[in-house]
């Protein structure tokens, strides 16, 4: 497997899923971490590690990532890898040094036939789809229409042959009389070609649009889009490639771009699609055509079709049937009715996201009165604390907004005791510095009442340590991390200055006590890290008290002295 053609290896609904990690940016990064040895953090469920290792001629010798997922030889992290190795090593092939200079071809084409140069253009454009796609993106012809015809017939067929099912169904030895075993579990599936096909298409739709031919790239897009959505198949993975695809259609056209007269154009081909799809696909390729309706008639067609679809979804009990009324505040927007959609939203305040929207616009035109009962109906409604708190914050923005400083401070220390550090820097600005003299103690009583409750129930909690460490009251806090020993090494930095016996000590103690449930190296591996961090912060000789204490118990235990000779302390 190389790193030109690993697609050729990997499942189809892996590699899209791989494509559109990728595409999201989920490869927070990718580091060379010796010659041929790459190492990526990928952003799934959780931050995944991904191990790759190539040769100098791009061949794969091993790829592994730290997710559970074992149902096929790869999984869609390392395929988002892999894809991001590839475009980074393809870039550094291509810097300015290494470029071959300029050929000055202007001659030997001169010397060429007219009829010679055209052989060699569709000669060549026959093996580079590249070179073909960008020929019909740059020049106009007036067999437009037979072309556009060409390309849609080619991807109708390529989806076609792509589509194949896979089936998850497996057989055990214990299994084989099973009668209800349902031997047709399974998915459609597609291969490669389909979304190298996509990715072609694509990029011939963005060069035509670097050339300012907008309908061209629409009709590509419209064509493909509506192919995609004739595939009659249940799928799961159908699904993600439509989706994958609408958005990716809908990135590629820049609304501000766009000239007024194919505004109109665009939209006939994009509202054309629209049934073809449904949910988030639907609402994108109607959220493009809301941002190209510029004539009345456009407009008004989106309005009914909008109602309709809300009301036939609202009736269906569907929990996203907010969507369309999302839309047609969007529309309001666009024929710059803001009045008429702030009204909008009003009317339909039990969706919460037409309850936020009004409350953006009361906190825009500073009607604060307005803003401040739309959140506080919301927050009244919740049993729960935690439910209320999303609207509980956006109540503190209206009072931040207005100027309303003892509602800022009241709520401020509100969520300060509920252990949100960030609300501290902003109580505290909220008061000159002799006025917070006057009350940071009284602050301080509060959150170590709090952190008392917060410890009896079982819960780790550091806001009032934080504080104190922020107010540089070091007698306090180095008082509450004695009564919290393991808090030591998260405050030692800022206790060592004035206290760095007490510190030690603590030290000492915290060693001791985790020396008596060691078990296996690993265990010794913290200790001898936790010594080390000792003798870091200068703590040398209170570490020799502990190693004098920990030899004697451990003389039979070579591994915990191995660990200890590793950081230099035997």
């Amino acid at each position: 497997m190389n790193l030109d053609d690993f697609e050729a290896y990997i499942s189809s609904t892996i590699l899209y899923r791989g494509l559109a990690y990728f595409h999201e940016k989920a490869v927070r990064s990718l580091e060379c971490i010796d010659k041929g040895h790459y190492l990526a953090k990928v952003m799934g469920s959780q931050l995944y590690e991904v191990e790759v290792t190539i040769d100098e001629h791009r061949e794969i010798e091993a790829i592994s990532c730290t997710c559970p997922y074992d149902w096929d030889d790869h999984c869609k992290h390392e395929a988002a890898v892999l894809i991001a190795l590839r475009c980074l090593l393809n870039a550094s092939q291509d810097t300015p040094e290494e470029k071959a200079e300029a050929v000055d071809l202007n001659p030997l084409l001169q010397e060429r036939s007219r009829e010679e140069l055209i052989a060699f253009l569709l000669s060549y454009a026959q093996k580079d789809r590249a070179l073909a796609s960008a020929l019909l993106a740059q020049f106009p012809s007036s067999d437009d229409v037979h072309i556009l015809e060409s390309l849609r017939t080619r991807f109708r067929e390529v989806a076609e042959d792509s589509l194949h099912w896979v089936s998850t169904s497996y057989s055990n030895d214990w299994d084989e009389d099973d009668e209800d075993e349902d031997e047709d579990d399974g998915d459609w599936a597609f291969t490669n070609t389909l979304q190298k096909t996509i990715d072609e298409y694509l990029a011939m739709a963005r060069t035509a649009l670097s050339f300012g031919r907008f309908q061209f790239a629409g009709s590509i897009c419209a064509g493909m889009l509506h192919e995609i959505a004739g595939i009659e198949v249940e799928s799961g993975s159908l699904e993600e490639l439509k989706e994958g695809v609408v958005e990716q259609v809908v990135d590629l056209f820049d609304l501000e771009a766009i000239p007024r007269e194919d505004t109109s154009p665009l939209f006939s081909l994009f509202f054309a699609e629209v049934e073809g799809y449904a949910q988030k696909s639907q609402a994108l390729l109607l959220s493009l055509c809301i941002g190209l309706a510029e004539q009345e008639e456009e407009q008004n067609r989106l309005q009914a079709y909008l109602v309709h679809a809300h009301e036939a979804q609202d009736w269906s009990g569907c929990e996203s049937s907010d969507r369309y009324l999302l839309l047609q505040h969007q529309l309001l927007l666009r024929q710059k009715k803001e009045e008429e959609a702030q009204a909008f939203a009003l009317r339909y305040l039990t969706y919460d996201s037409l309850r936020l929207l009004a409350f953006r616009h009361a906190l825009d035109k500073k009607e604060y009165s307005l803003a401040e009962h739309l959140v506080q109906e919301r927050e009244d409604s919740f049993e729960h604390a935690r439910g209320a708190l999303q609207w509980k914050e956006l109540r503190f923005t209206v009072y931040q907004a207005s100027g309303n400083t003892e509602q800022v401070r009241k709520l401020a220390r509100e969520f300060l005791s509920s252990g949100d550090l960030g609300y501290y820097p902003i109580l505290k600005n909220s008061y000159s510095k002799a006025e917070w003299k006057a009350v940071v103690d009284g602050l301080l009583d509060d959150l170590q009442r709090s952190d008392a409750t917060s410890t009896r129930q079982g819960k780790t909690r550091y806001f009032y340590a934080d504080v104190l460490q922020e107010e540089k009251q070091y007698r306090r806090l180095l008082s509450y991390v004695q009564h919290y020993p393991s808090l030591v090494q998260r405050y030692a930095n800022s206790l060592i200055p004035t206290y760095a016996e007490e510190v030690f000590a603590l030290y000492i103690q915290l060693v001791l006590t985790q020396s008596e449930s060691v078990k296996d190296r690993s265990d010794y591996a913290r200790l001898a890290s936790l010594l080390t961090e000792l003798v870091a912060l200068g703590g040398e000789a209170a570490a020799n008290e502990c190693l004098e204490t920990l030899t004697p118990v451990y003389r039979k235990r070579p591994a915990m002295k191995d660990e200890l000779r590793k950081v230099g302390l035997l």
